[in-house]
This record gives C-alpha cells, sequence and structure tokens, in this order.
C-alpha cells in the first residue's frame, strides 16, 4: 500500500513538472525484438532564457542507452529535443521510466523536469512463448568465464580443424581447384547434409549454427563475388536484398538471420522442429539463389 502512494505520488509530481515545462515523450515504435536498437525522443519547451545542461546522465531500468543526444531546436518557443537510442535484452512489457533532466533558468538557477515515463513490449525474434532465450544479454556483456573460455576454446579448435582439412585436401594442381569449382551450389548442399548428420548439433548447437552460417555465406560469396564472411548481419541482409529470387520472402529471410545472430549467445536453446526448420529453410535458400 505504502508503495502504491509513493509511485502515485511520483507519477502526479512528474505531470505536474511535465506540464509546467510542457513536455512531451514518445518511442519510435510500440514492439521490438530482443536487442533492436529502440529510439526515444523526448522534446521539453522550457521558460524563455533557460537552458539544459550538457553534463546529463540518464539509466534506464531493463535497457541499455548505446547514444544520447541534447540538441535546442529553437530559440522562440526555447524548445530541446533529446535523443536516446536503447536496447533491451529481456523480454515482456518494459518501462521506460521517468528520468530527470537539469536545466538552469535565466536567472541561473538550477531547475529540474521529469520526462514522461513510457513502456515497449519486447518479444523474442524465434517463438513467442521460448522462455530459454527470454533473458539474454549481448556479446559484449558476457565475463570470460570457465563455460565461455571453453565455447571460445571449441570453436577456435573447429576453425583450426577446418584450416588444416582444407591445407590437407587443397588441390595439387590447378586444373583440378577449377574442376572443384564448377559446381558450388552441390558442394554447398553436401557440406550442409554432412554437417547436420554429423552430430554436432546434439554436442554443440551453436557451433552448429555457426557452421550452417559458414555454408551459406561461403556459397553466396562465390555465387556473387562479395565477401559475405566478413559481413554483420545487417550488412549480409542488405546485399542479399536486390538478389533474392521472387521465391525468397524478405521477412521471413530476415527473421532467419535472426537465430544465426542469437546463437552467438549462450542461453541459445532451440527447439528440434527449429533445428529442422533452419536446416530446411538453409537448404531450400542454396537451392533457390
Amino acid at each position: 500500500m505504502k508503495k502504491n502512494i509513493i509511485i502515485l505520488f511520483l507519477s502526479l509530481f512528474c505531470s505536474a513538472v511535465c506540464a509546467a515545462e510542457n513536455i512531451t515523450a514518445k518511442t519510435d515504435r510500440d514492439k521490438a525484438y530482443i536487442g533492436d536498437v529502440i529510439d526515444v525522443q523526448i522534446t521539453a519547451q522550457l521558460p524563455a532564457g533557460a537552458y539544459i545542461t550538457a553534463d546529463q546522465s540518464a539509466l534506464f531500468k531493463d535497457f541499455d542507452i548505446l547514444s544520447s543526444q541534447i540538441k535546442r531546436v529553437s530559440f522562440e518557443p526555447n524548445e530541446y529535443v533529446l535523443n536516446y537510442k536503447i536496447a533491451a535484452y529481456k523480454t515482456g512489457k518494459l518501462n521506460i521510466e521517468s528520468v530527470g533532466v537539469y536545466y538552469e533558468d535565466a536567472g541561473g538557477a538550477g531547475k529540474a523536469f521529469f520526462t514522461p515515463p513510457l513502456s515497449v513490449e519486447i518479444i523474442p525474434s524465434l517463438t513467442a512463448d521460448d522462455k530459454d532465450i527470454a533473458d539474454i544479454k549481448p556479446l559484449s556483456k558476457l565475463k570470460i568465464s570457465r563455460e565461455n573460455f571453453f565455447i571460445m576454446a571449441l570453436l577456435f579448435f573447429a576453425v583450426l580443424v577446418l584450416f588444416i582439412y582444407i591445407l590437407v585436401n587443397l588441390p595439387k594442381k590447378k586444373e583440378i581447384a577449377v574442376e572443384a569449382e564448377v559446381d558450388p551450389r552441390s558442394k554447398a548442399l553436401e557440406d550442409l547434409e554432412k554437417l547436420f548428420t554429423s552430430g554436432i548439433k546434439e554436442k554443440d548447437i551453436r557451433l552448429f549454427y555457426y557452421a550452417m552460417s559458414g555454408i551459406l555465406r561461403t556459397y553466396v560469396s562465390k555465387k556473387y563475388a562479395f565477401d559475405a564472411m566478413e559481413m554483420t548481419t545487417s550488412e549480409f541482409f542488405e546485399a542479399m536484398k536486390k538478389r533474392l529470387t521472387s521465391d525468397v520472402n524478405l521477412n521471413e529471410f530476415k527473421n532467419y538471420l535472426r537465430v544465426f545472430t542469437l546463437a552467438r549467445y549462450a542461453g541459445f536453446k532451440p527447439k528440434e522442429n527449429e533445428i529442422e526448420n533452419s536446416f530446411s529453410y538453409t537448404k531450400n535458400l542454396l537451392e533457390l539463389l
């Protein structure tokens, strides 16, 4: 009861201050996927002669602030726009709580106003009821624990084995090399089938998705003569958007790529049917491209 009274008091206080300074706030969307960048815009109309000080710090619970900007857009009326780019790494209806913004009036006296509260629904990228990936953190936030060190060592070992395999099986003559590259699609489909039956997905599902992404990107690099292996997920999507056939749905392709982004995180545990769907989609994509 006491907690509810305090929240009500703060809400009424915030509303009174916002009304005095004429503060409005909005987001660029009501729903977003985990990790998506959300734009928060706060417009503040202050008394004449007042200005917002530069040393502002904000903290939104459940959100990371990726960048912030404060800009005066007009003197009459005295209007400022505060832009925040934020991202969330848990699902559900999340509140963007009020934060205090400090300014000085025309006489140099310190003042403050509170931003109006907002909310955004954060949804997972795989399925709406997937609990295993409901709360994840971006790779930059992971500590180098024993588990993470083991995973990185395993990935390094897999890349090393792949490199040695390629080195050992490198064609000795130029003619053999030319013959081996005649049909990259068949090679990619063959590698995909071997990967699916190799048992890797039962041992390390993240390594399985990493290898499957590598097969697709290697084929695309040869097919369209650009280095897909060095691209981020968004760069790869933009590069492929104009090359996809009419048989490939653009939104389905975008959601398909999101799965490989999620596969980088330790909490990634897709269901069996989701693994088979990713494999089938990759195979169908190789056949269509």
